[in-house]
């Protein structure tokens, strides 16, 4: 018996360990010192309609930060890591691609394409696009990842991405407290945190 208690003990000391490493607690830090309203992330929850209608067809678009290139039929396409995907048409080889338009899939990683469905992997999971009529596109579905919490790998990639930094010291940003019963945290967004309460540590 003593030694099955001494085995509970253990795991809820390092349950607690990992918790206390992954999100700050009043306790842990002089919250007191910080101003009233201070600059930090809050999470943004999954919900499907809002990601349906935030993918969409749009005019041709600056190219900030190339990723991969896709050649197909006789389209160039150009992943724009966390924003979308550049078209161009690409029929005449000997003259540079013409601009055609921007598909906007915002947390967007890579892409695949078959029998013109896109098949996008994002931070949420994977998203199947039906670009057959381009530049009219269709959603067809949502497959979300449930392999494992990312919350904040996506918080720490979001930030290298915008070359971004808002620690306070060394090891922590900021957050607005994340709420399991509203969900899957699919993104983080730039806020003013009234009343600050919970960081993130990246130790």
């Amino acid at each position: 018996m003593q030694s099955c208690l001494s085995q509970i003990l253990s795991r809820t000391i390092f349950t607690m360990c990992a918790v206390a490493m992954m999100v700050g607690c009043k306790e842990r830090d002089n919250y007191d010192a910080q101003p009233k309203s201070t600059e930090g992330y809050a999470p943004v929850y999954y919900d499907s309609l809002a990601i349906v209608n935030s993918i969409q067809s749009m005019p041709p678009q600056p190219l900030k930060k190339s990723g991969s290139i896709y050649l197909y039929k006789t389209y160039l396409l150009i992943v724009e890591p966390d924003s979308g995907v550049h078209v161009f048409d690409n029929k005449d080889t000997t003259k540079a691609p013409i601009p055609l338009g921007f598909i906007q899939i915002p947390g967007m990683k890579n892409l695949s394409i078959k029998n013109d469905v896109l098949y996008v992997q994002g931070f949420i999971g994977l998203i199947y696009i039906d670009v057959s009529n381009y530049p009219s596109i269709q959603v067809l579905g949502l497959l979300l990842d449930t392999s494992g919490r990312k919350d904040f790998d996506l918080l720490k990639w979001k930030l290298r991405h915008q070359g971004r930094s808002l620690r306070y010291d060394s090891n922590k940003i900021y957050i607005e407290c994340p709420d399991e019963s509203k969900g899957r945290i699919v993104d983080w967004k730039l806020i003013n945190i009234e009343g600050v309460k919970c960081y993130y540590s990246f130790r």
